[in-house]
């Protein structure tokens, strides 16, 4: 059986992640990387739809949307880093979309395979009210969306 032809769109903060990741499964390809910053990137998801399996997008987020409909029209599955859509409505317009064309578009949830966030799962009770605090430096990447989204 040959390999799952995977593109990594969008090789910024999380994309690269995606890519070390796909490139040390031994059961899929890792054939191409789209991204307009990085050079040795195919700059355009066009030339790469008709050669790919499945994609991970992990794009800013007020991309998802345009990507994700390009994907799903074209026949292909993917995985999608959250917040799926820049809004509730557009996330609703591509689940029907893929439901429509029978793909699978899968939002991205590391969190949920982190060990300190299963070993918690445990010990939660119902939640009154949450206290965040931010431990690292701040970063700007992801200003385009709600923080709650």
């Amino acid at each position: 059986m040959s390999k799952l032809r995977i593109a990594v769109i969008g090789a910024g903060s999380f994309g690269r992640h995606h890519v070390r990741v796909v490139k040390e499964m031994s059961e899929v390809e890792l054939a191409a990387i789209v991204d307009p910053n990085i050079e040795s990137a195919r700059k355009d998801l066009d030339e790469v739809i008709g050669e790919i399996d499945a994609a991970i997008v992990a794009t800013p987020t007020v991309t998802h949307e345009s990507i994700a409909t390009r994907l799903l029209e074209a026949g292909i599955d993917f995985l999608v880093e959250k917040p799926i859509a820049e809004t509730s409505e557009g996330a609703e317009r591509l689940a029907r979309l893929a439901q429509k064309n029978g793909r699978i578009l899968q939002a991205g949830h590391l969190e949920r395979f982190n060990p300190a966030v299963t070993a918690l799962e445990k010990a939660l009770t119902v939640p009154l009210f949450f206290e965040v605090h931010r431990l690292s430096v701040f970063t700007p990447r992801s200003l385009d969306i709600d923080v709650v989204l």
